[in-house]
């Protein structure tokens, strides 16, 4: 009588097992399920940075105190709709590089420096971005007015900023524009 018991419980005992433990097939699939993931995966991080979202160095520090020289900056690179206060990143022809400055007027708007104060379509611009330097018009002798597909861009350090003030920069193109600024990671102190 007491085999029996032990045969049953024996019997319980293997059944349990069977229960806990992964079957061959169960860890194959597992395993299968891990390398495909991890095969793909670089696939999508390729595809989104190159075509959704774009990464850049902060190289200068035309916009500091809200950026900084080392910072990286994430951008979309499908957003086109682009509005005063917004920062955008465009291929700057002058130096061959990209350049990361702030949309002071979009397309049709005219824009003036007078007393370092900047007026788009005669109205003062309040700009909450700026805490240090003035606003001086560099290369520009009067106003500005925009065609329908250009974007006049400033620094936000006024006074170490090459951009649409200067006849290097001038005003921006549509075309010239690689994305919106949508994030950024901060390398320095």
């Amino acid at each position: 009588m007491n085999n029996l018991y032990d045969l049953i419980e024996l019997d319980e005992q293997i059944k349990n097992a069977k229960k806990d433990s992964p079957s061959v097939l169960n860890t194959l699939f597992s395993t299968l399920k891990k390398i495909i993931f991890i095969s793909i995966l670089p696939i999508l991080i390729y595809i989104i940075f190159t075509y959704f979202i774009g990464v850049t160095c902060m190289d200068q520090e035309s916009m500091m105190p809200n950026f900084s020289k080392g910072d990286f900056i994430f951008y979309n690179r499908l957003d086109d709709d682009f509005e005063i206060g917004d920062i955008i990143i465009f291929k700057d022809d002058s130096k061959d590089t990209f350049s990361i400055k702030r949309v002071i007027a979009v397309g049709t708007e005219s824009v003036e420096i007078i007393d370092n104060q900047i007026y788009i379509d005669e109205r003062l611009l309040k700009e909450s971005w700026i805490t240090q330097g003035k606003t001086e018009p560099i290369d520009m002798n009067s106003n500005i007015t925009l065609n329908d597909d250009e974007f006049f861009v400033l620094g936000d350090n006024r006074s170490d900023s090459i951009d649409s003030r200067s006849n290097d920069v001038g005003v921006i193109h549509k075309d010239q524009i690689v994305g919106k600024f949508i994030y950024k990671f901060k390398m320095s102190n």
